[in-house]
């Protein structure tokens, strides 16, 4: 009865979680759609600056902010193709780093940029 009843409630537990799971060498689904807000920016902010000057070269530049973004987020390119790869395979798991993404670009930009603390300001109860 003892072992039925942690059976249950294991089961419970585990079917309940709402982490996904994904294989080894595949970015969560978190850390997956921080990396792509980045990657998105990084190829709006390339492609703003490509219409303001067309000599700019836009594949260089890309490809050398990209490697900045892996760098930031202690992944590779290689790993994030992999992990780009698995969620295109699995809409449903895409689905809920697209939906993370969206969250992150509807938060106002002020709450993204951490504002450092001035020590000189005080403030009045």
């Amino acid at each position: 009865m003892r072992v039925g009843l942690i059976a249950i409630l294991l089961l419970a537990t585990v079917s309940c979680s709402d982490e996904v799971k994904v294989p080894k060498g595949v970015l969560p689904p978190k850390k997956m759609s921080v990396v792509l807000w980045d990657i998105i920016r990084v190829d709006e902010a390339a492609n703003h600056l490509f219409r303001l000057d067309t000599s700019y070269n836009l594949f260089l530049k890309s490809a050398s902010l990209y490697q900045s973004v892996f760098r930031l987020h202690q992944t590779t390119e290689s790993q994030f193709k992999q992990s780009f790869r698995y969620y295109q395979a699995h809409p449903d798991h895409m689905k809920i780093v697209l939906d993370s993404v969206d969250a992150i670009a509807k938060k106002p930009v002020d709450t993204l940029i951490k504002k450092p603390i001035d020590s000189l300001v005080i403030k009045k109860a």
